[in-house]
Parts: structure tokens; C-alpha cells; sequence
């Protein structure tokens, strides 16, 4: 998961397959990182292409090179990676040798033998 922030003064809205986030003015939501990457390229547009949000975030821009100054947005907006701790499963297998230990364990009472087949032996 990555944080992504909306550092602006009003909300922002990108999309990933037709389905619109929202990231509140102001706000710092965490997404997948392919997701927040993807939204931190479109908020970084944004910024760039209006001026004045330069001026809210201080970004010194001295021309109109459409990647001066990313990098440093891309600083202020987006927060490092966090691993997400997978719950672990068993596998079907796993599953299986926990039954097999659990029915080896159950103690069996044991019949006495009838009087005729004790003879028989």
C-alpha cells in the first residue's frame, strides 16, 4: 500500500477502469501501489498544468518544461511503499496432516474378546 496526498484545495478524482477515487482536499488515502502510482501521475498533471497550484506548494517553476519540478511533487504527494502482511492460509494438504496428527492422537478403547475366540486362538 502507498499513501497518496492530496496536498490542493479541493478534492481530486482520477480513474483506474472507468471506476472514479476520490481523494479529499487535503486528505492522504493509501492505495495499492499500481493504483496510487496511477493517481499520483494524474494529480502530478494536474498540478503542473495549473499554475497556481504551484504557488500553493511552493514549487519554483522558472519554464514551461512540463517535467520541471515532477520529481519534487511527486515527493510532496505520494508516501513510501508498505508491505502488506498476507494472513496465512493453510494449504489443502497442511490442512489434511493437522486431521491425520488430531485422529492419531484419540486414544481407542479396546474390547475385551469374547470367551470363544479367546479359545480359537
Amino acid at each position: 500500500m502507498i499513501a497518496l496526498t492530496n496536498p490542493l484545495g479541493e478534492d481530486f478524482i482520477f480513474k483506474w477502469d472507468k471506476v472514479p477515487h476520490i481523494i479529499k482536499a487535503g486528505e492522504t488515502r493509501e492505495f495499492y501501489g499500481f493504483l496510487a502510482k496511477h493517481g499520483a501521475k494524474h494529480l502530478v498533471d494536474h498540478i503542473i498544468l495549473h499554475p497556481e497550484c504551484h504557488q500553493k506548494l511552493g514549487i519554483q517553476r522558472t519554464t514551461n518544461d512540463l517535467f520541471q519540478g515532477r520529481d519534487e511533487i511527486y515527493e510532496i504527494i505520494l508516501g513510501k511503499e508498505k508491505k502488506i502482511k498476507k494472513q496465512s492460509k493453510k494449504t489443502e494438504g497442511e490442512v489434511v496432516k493437522e486431521k491425520m496428527d488430531n485422529i492419531k492422537n484419540v486414544e481407542v478403547e479396546k474390547e475385551e474378546e469374547f470367551e470363544d475366540i479367546k479359545k480359537l486362538k
